[in-house]
């Protein structure tokens, strides 16, 4: 009986840690004035620490260097200095997306993204 509860309480922890594991790919598409802008994150944890690259693929850019990607209690926050990027959001483990907002200079657009790739290249 011992080991049944031992086990139980381990399945339970197994599935609430992967139910907020946010690494892996994230894909979206940005709405820029009539154009559509397709972008993915791809997300990693190294020990303890969050990082990332981003995907433009429709400008040929790939594996830029996120150079913060910080993940606490369903927030998450990225930014690029060089390319003056921020994305914010918060991830929806029900709906598994996250739900935020990217800027770049003075520009400030909805960016949703989700595991599935729906992108147009």
């Amino acid at each position: 009986m011992k080991n049944f509860k031992i086990l139980s309480i381990l399945l339970i922890t197994i599935n609430f840690s992967h139910a907020q594991e946010i690494t892996g790919d994230w894909y979206g598409t940005l709405d820029v004035q009539g154009t559509e802008l397709p972008l993915v994150f791809h997300l990693q944890k190294i020990d303890s620490v969050y990082v990332s690259t981003m995907d433009s693929p429709k400008q040929g850019a790939l594996g830029i260097k996120v150079d913060q990607t910080q993940y606490d209690n369903a927030h998450l926050e990225m930014n690029i200095s060089k390319l003056g990027v921020t994305y914010g959001g918060i991830y929806d483990k029900n709906e598994e997306k996250i739900n935020g907002t990217f800027k770049q200079g003075a520009m400030s657009l909805s960016l949703n993204l989700t595991r599935e790739k729906k992108l147009k290249k």
